[in-house]
């Protein structure tokens, strides 16, 4: 496993635990309003994982499945608005946590919204390289004549 994915993972599982320090907290004071504040920041970054351009709105903790091997199964939605029209995007999110309380994956359920989460960077870099290539065969082609 690269660097990269070592370090993403890593953050995935600190950011995943923070979420769900306080998943039914009633926030009523200022340090709740903190810890509330902090939990959205997380959710913020885990939507950017999944649609970079999207407009954060809200999480709502949905449940917590227990494994017979001992790992926990924590499910939550993250809604957001698209970039492009403004309309509602949400996804669901699924992270898998062993005994120890380290993650060891995290998955995207459903969701709505155009492109799968996860997919728009690739996406854009699928269509600049696409750019690139036509763009590269004309210059070729003007070249050749």
């Amino acid at each position: 496993m690269n660097l990269l994915k070592k370090k993403t993972k890593l953050i995935f599982s600190v950011l995943l635990l923070c979420i769900f320090i306080f998943p039914s907290a009633s926030f009523s004071n200022s340090q709740d309003q903190q810890s509330k504040g902090l939990i959205d920041g997380v959710a913020y970054i885990i939507l950017k994982a999944a649609w970079p351009t999207a407009k954060y709105e809200s999480y709502s903790y949905e449940k917590t499945s227990f494994q017979n091997n001992g790992h926990e199964i924590v499910f939550f939605k993250i809604n957001a608005r698209s970039a492009f029209n403004d309309g509602p995007l949400w996804v669901e999110v699924k992270a898998d946590f062993d005994e120890n309380l380290k993650l060891v994956h995290i998955g995207w359920g459903d969701y709505k919204a155009f492109l799968p989460p996860g997919t728009t960077a690739s996406a854009v870099a699928k269509l600049i390289d696409e750019a690139n290539n036509s763009n590269q065969k004309k210059l070729q082609s003007n070249s050749d004549n």
